[in-house]
């Protein structure tokens, strides 16, 4: 049994219920641990879901987080699989799950991709739905991208963070493109150009005709020599082109 397990901090972890008392707890009981105490931990984790579990769980997180050299290869390897346990019985809506699936994120993506492959997004209910967006945002995979695309599909308040995400991701529908580019040519303005640049500028291929992105971006605010710039607002797309007329770079400011 871990020392720790009989220190006031202990006892505050698992019964706090707002993150300003849970970090101070977790300052505490991860000042001096040891390797005896992360595995105590970990057994504590290893039970049923209870306020106990919960709180060992937020202690070896704690300690993943900050890189801590007490969790060596052989504690970090239990965590992971661990996590890996119960993250696969039921993420998100399983007690506990989402912080495994966290950990996942970190330290084991293609794991995480794996529990990701079998969720059904359209099942999510309205409390798990912000949190899995948050955590879909932090893995970037095409099993991530995917449920992404079919959150963005739903009736749901998190659709349009997710459209949003897919776009900076470079992931668009033809719909989302034409739009995109209907949009500017009606109104040029400093949101219309920067999502410009996220669903076409910015997925364009080194060489590509200048012709073919005038024709979408139409005639530039000013040139200088090979440098095309489309100002509007507080935004400014430099295009840099060659004597052949081929795109070579651009950057959004």
């Amino acid at each position: 049994m871990s020392r720790l397990l009989s220190e006031p901090a202990w006892q505050a972890l698992v019964e706090a219920t707002d993150w300003p008392h849970i970090d101070e707890a977790l300052k505490t009981l991860t000042r001096a641990v040891t390797p005896a105490d992360v595995q105590a931990f970990l057994e504590i984790a290893r039970g049923q879901p209870s306020r106990e579990r919960t709180a060992a769980m937020r202690v070896v997180a704690r300690l993943h987080w900050d890189a801590a050299p007490v969790l060596d290869s052989n504690l970090m390897a239990q965590w992971v699989e661990f996590s890996r346990e119960v993250a696969s019985a039921g993420f998100p809506e399983a007690p506990d799950s989402s912080m495994a699936f966290h950990t996942l994120i970190r330290a084991a993506p293609d794991q995480a991709d794996r529990v990701l492959a079998a969720l059904r997004v359209e099942t999510l209910s309205a409390e798990a739905r912000p949190l899995v967006l948050a955590l879909l945002i932090s893995l970037r995979s095409p099993t991530s991208t995917k449920a992404l695309q079919e959150l963005s599909r739903l009736p749901v308040p998190e659709a349009e963070e997710a459209k949003g995400v897919l776009e900076r991701r470079g992931v668009v529908s033809p719909e989302a493109m034409e739009k995109a580019i209907a949009d500017w040519r009606r109104r040029r303005t400093a949101a219309r150009l920067s999502r410009l640049y996220n669903v076409y500028v910015r997925n364009l291929a080194e060489g590509s005709p200048l012709a073919d992105l005038q024709a979408v971006l139409g005639k530039p605010t000013r040139s200088a020599g090979f440098n095309l710039f489309y100002e509007v607002g507080n935004a400014c797309l430099l295009i840099l082109t060659d004597a052949s007329e081929r795109v070579l770079a651009w950057k959004l400011n």
